[in-house]
């Protein structure tokens, strides 16, 4: 792939290195941590009853982190800065996974849509595909605003646990 200007930003695509530099792990995994602990305990363990819908969210959470599955693409402002990176999971399937990370002091400014808008005509021609999932958890106020930014389509919750922590949105051609 040649690389994309916009703007503001030079993508690329990256490695699966880069891509850890953009992502606040560790905010993330607390921020994920302290959502689960705010769910009420009833309604947690009637979401768990449905083994079916459990061991299908976690086979497909699996799935996407097959790493010979994944590509990596990053932007960088016009001073070499690395500002984001989306991870594509499931490249070869006919519905790949975006995630998206921005660098936190480049968050709210437009970077996000910048940067998904570039990419996502390119992705739709590198994969085949005729939509993309933006899976987003149900306290990511920003990602959920940016999905529909990008007209993507909220999909209904497929179980209890499903719409307890997350949303599906399909980002079609």
């Amino acid at each position: 792939m040649e690389n994309i200007r916009t703007k503001r930003l030079t993508i690329a695509e990256t490695d699966a290195e880069t891509a850890a530099k953009a992502a606040d792990a560790e905010t993330e995994e607390l921020s994920m941590r302290e959502m689960l602990e705010a769910l009420p305990l009833d309604q947690v363990d009637k979401a768990l009853e449905d083994t079916d819908a459990v061991l299908q969210l976690c086979k497909e959470l699996g799935d996407a982190l097959d790493p010979e599955q994944k590509r990596y693409f990053g932007a960088w402002d016009s001073d070499g800065k690395l500002i984001g990176c989306m991870t594509v999971s499931q490249w070869d399937s006919d519905c790949p996974e975006l995630g998206l990370n921005i660098v936190k002091e480049y968050q709210t400014q437009g970077y996000g849509y910048e940067f998904a808008q570039a990419i996502i005509p390119v992705l739709f021609e590198l994969t085949g595909a005729e939509k993309l999932l933006h899976r987003i958890r149900i306290d990511n106020e920003a990602s959920e605003k940016l999905a529909k930014k990008l007209r993507g389509v909220l999909q209904p919750s497929r179980s209890k646990i499903e719409e307890m922590t997350l949303r599906r949105y399909f980002i079609y051609r």
